[in-house]
């Protein structure tokens, strides 16, 4: 039995008010059967909804939204098939500028929903913020925190804090850029219980959103199996 593993992360960014990115091409290295597509998207707005689809495996399933009133944010997911993505499309109402972490997973779950449990949504201002992890119900997973941060706050100086926390990417809004930035995180946990909670910061004090999640091993239900770990940022 293994923990799922993020094997490249990707930063999309809309740097002008829109309803939809478009089409998101893939930059995650050679994308298998039954990996995972998860998008932490960050929106600059309220009640936007995100949703989002592959071009090959269809409408991927949202996880959770949280939404301060300022900022939103949501991770959404899809299992490849046989014909892997190639693009990514996130779509969402009203005029709004996005940030989108992608990152590919494997050695998830291969049927049914990958998430074990989800941590309430936390909102709030400042210039820290620390979403409150549940416990997980099964071994060896993987679990996800992110945070959205209201306007030009965030750059690639601010950082995720916690034991055991690693930080998955930084939407980076040095130098002005989108109203909106965000920052991920991972943990692998290989017992049943509640992990350390992350601890993101520090930017100018502003609104965010944020929440923690985590995602079953195939041992959970189903086979499947794990890549080596190659990482790349764009």
């Amino acid at each position: 039995m293994a923990i799922p593993t993020v094997e490249a992360t990707q930063v999309f960014d809309v740097t002008s008010a829109s309803t939809t990115t478009g089409a998101i091409t893939l930059s995650l290295g050679t994308i298998s059967e039954n990996d995972i597509i998860l998008a932490l998207v960050a929106l600059d707005g309220t009640d936007g909804n995100p949703t989002g689809s592959g071009n090959n495996s269809g409408a991927m399933t949202a996880v959770q939204s949280t939404d301060e009133g300022t900022v939103e944010c949501e991770a959404l997911w899809v299992r490849q098939g046989s014909t892997v993505d190639t693009t990514i499309t996130i779509n969402w109402t009203g005029s709004e500028e996005c940030r989108v972490i992608l990152a590919r997973i494997a050695g998830a779950i291969t049927t049914g929903s990958i998430i074990d449990v989800v941590g309430t949504g936390l909102t709030g201002s400042g210039t820290t913020a620390t979403p409150v992890s549940s416990a997980s119900t099964v071994v060896d997973t993987l679990f996800i925190s992110f945070v959205s941060v209201d306007g030009a706050k965030v750059d690639d100086a601010d950082t995720v804090t916690g034991t055991g926390w690693t930080e998955l990417g930084t939407s980076n809004n040095t130098g002005g850029g989108p109203g909106i930035g965000s920052i991920a995180a991972e943990l692998d946990q290989a017992s049943i219980g509640t992990p350390a909670n992350a601890v993101f910061g520090t930017w100018s004090a502003d609104n965010y959103a944020a929440y923690t999640f985590n995602i079953k091993p195939p041992a959970a239900g189903g086979g499947g199996f794990a890549h080596s770990q190659a990482v790349i940022i764009s």
